[in-house]
């Protein structure tokens, strides 16, 4: 069983489809050159996530009821942090050895963690404890070269909210929708039954590309990912748009806590 994003009937029939495989590890960076149809891409390269944690509050709670039935005397501090993420990552992409565009990326996310401690109240010792994470805002910013022009994305996520995204340069721009729905892909004999899947498992699911009002790309990030490009679109579009949807794919492979 696959997963995938729903699209029009019309769009999907006139588009051209890259599946790809996730990989299974994150290391060594050449994991993520790999071929997109007739290009390929190249000099990938990933950064270190840098951490840096903010202490914002604590708080400390005694269970005596405890120390009363069990003769267990447990005191309980929450600490809440703020945490800042940062990461970097790059590729060319190439055909028949020449280069025909570059991205380069920056991650930047805000979350919360509340960490909670455990320790008999007697002893200082700390007997157990037990984390939570919770990602409040992802920022994305790609700087893309191609035919001599600098092309800019930018993707803003907030917690449980659809995202926003940006592709320009100069005066020209693509529109970008969010998809927050994800139909299952079921095998039976020779045909693939389409499955409708929960809602609250489609959040972020996958984007789509208009140009003048027309559906031009769209990329899905559930099960396996999917990249849709229409196929009377000129070489110079193509491959920009193919950029683009490769650069969101390895950023959802690095930080998929962001949907």
């Amino acid at each position: 069983m696959d997963k995938t994003i729903p699209l029009s009937s019309e769009f999907e029939s006139s588009s051209t489809v890259i599946t790809l495989d996730n990989p299974s590890w994150r290391i060594p960076d050449s994991i993520y050159n790999i071929n997109l149809g007739p290009y390929v891409t190249e000099n990938s390269k990933t950064s270190w996530r840098s951490l840096d944690s903010t202490l914002v509050g604590r708080k400390k709670d005694t269970s005596f009821i405890n120390y009363i039935l069990f003769d267990d005397a447990l005191s309980f501090i929450t600490e809440e942090f703020e945490v800042e993420s940062t990461q970097v990552y790059s590729f060319n992409l190439v055909q028949d050895a020449t280069l025909i565009s570059t991205s380069k990326c920056e991650v930047f996310s805000q979350s919360t963690a509340e960490e909670t401690v455990s320790g008999d109240i007697l002893y200082p010792k700390k007997s157990s404890s037990s984390s939570h994470n919770t990602r409040q805002k992802t920022f994305l910013v790609c700087a893309i070269t191609h035919n001599n022009k600098l092309w800019e994305f930018t993707l803003t996520s907030y917690n449980e909210k659809k995202v926003k995204a940006q592709l320009r340069t100069n005066n020209l721009s693509y529109e970008i929708k969010g998809v927050s729905k994800t139909i299952s892909l079921v095998k039976n004999g020779n045909t693939v039954e389409r499955r409708n899947s929960p809602p609250w498992l489609a959040l972020n699911s996958g984007l789509e590309f208009f140009k003048n009002k027309k559906q031009v790309a769209a990329l899905s990030f559930v099960g396996k990912p999917k990249i849709w490009l229409k196929q009377n679109l000129s070489t110079e579009s193509n491959e920009l748009l193919l950029t683009v949807s490769y650069s969101l794919t390895m950023f959802n492979w690095l930080d998929s806590e962001w949907r």
